[in-house]
């Protein structure tokens, strides 16, 4: 079957899919694993450095792979790449701060929390 099955508070539903199902669950930023699969630089050494949270390590991509689903990582650098520095902080750690400001310009399709386009 390709497809879901859904519910709601009036039941459930079976929602079946024509070729394929997209599920929108914000990847696997820090899941090491996969990541060293999917990005070259990583198996030679380099360093992968997501501003993503850090609890965002692919627990719906693993979802879904259990439930049949299949995650193709085959496309190169399918990820949104932005420069990213290290800022040492106090305690000899340090944060990532991601440079957005100038990667939103121009052509962003940018949409508010109720799902409108706008633009800066």
């Amino acid at each position: 079957m390709r497809g879901a099955f859904v519910s709601d508070s009036e039941g459930e539903y079976q929602i079946s899919a024509r070729r394929a199902v997209v599920l929108a669950c914000g990847g696997f930023p820090h899941d090491m694993q996969r990541i060293a699969r999917a990005y070259p630089h990583v198996v030679r050494g380099g360093q992968h450095l997501s501003p993503s949270p850090s609890g965002n390590t692919g627990d719906g991509v693993k979802m879904a792979e259990q439930a049949g689903g299949i995650c193709d990582i085959r496309f190169p650098s399918a990820a949104a790449w932005m420069p990213v520095s290290k800022v040492p902080v106090g305690d000899g750690g340090f944060r990532l701060f991601p440079h957005l400001i100038d990667r939103y310009k121009p052509g962003v399709i940018a949409v508010n929390r109720w799902g409108k386009r706008f633009h800066q």
